[in-house]
């Protein structure tokens, strides 16, 4: 059922096979809210050409700075996948929300990435945004934008608030309760 809103999607939690490793990670809740609203699914990695699978890409913190960088090969990804989120942010038509992959070194919204002291990925320092969710709050400052293990409680019933006012649909409160 095509709804009104329309929001980004991370393709991996539409249950499209896009993740690195080959393995779908798909969102019971996430699901259904598309089942409600207009659709734009997007997979930063698989849109600048990398295949599924493919090796890991990981950030990494060259003095405050964050790379992308790939495994194995240590090709540092960050101008493409930057350029790529940024020509796509910049194309969106007006967008009522997104909903991004958690830990996503190319996606997510919230500071759940690992980001690494060293080129082999191996060394934790921390966890930080990924670069899609760290340049949508200066292209849409005032769109909501969450990960999907923040839609639950008061966090995930605040979003949904935002999007469907007081229309929620109960299939969607019945999976926010279940979480």
């Amino acid at each position: 059922m095509a709804g009104r809103n329309l929001v980004v999607i991370s393709a991996c939690l539409l249950g499209e096979n896009t993740r690195f490793d080959g393995t779908i990670k798909s969102s019971p809740i996430v699901c259904e809210i598309a089942k409600y609203c207009k659709v734009i699914k997007i997979c930063p990695e698989v849109a600048i050409g990398f295949p599924v699978p493919r090796p890991r890409v990981f950030l990494y913190d060259a003095q405050g700075e964050f790379k992308v960088i790939q495994e194995g090969t240590k090709k540092d990804l960050t101008k493409e996948i930057e350029n790529f989120c940024i020509n796509f942010l910049t194309q969106l038509p007006p967008v009522d929300a997104f909903i991004l992959k958690s830990k996503s070194p190319s996606c997510s919204p919230s500071p759940t990435t690992k980001f690494y002291k060293d080129l082999e990925g191996k060394e934790l320092i921390g966890r930080t945004y990924g670069i899609m969710g760290r340049l949508i709050p200066e292209f849409f400052p005032q769109i909501p934008v969450i990960d999907e293990l923040s839609l639950k409680g008061e966090t995930g019933l605040k979003f949904l608030k935002k999007l469907f006012g007081s229309s929620i649909p109960n299939s969607i409160l019945q999976l926010l309760q279940e979480q």
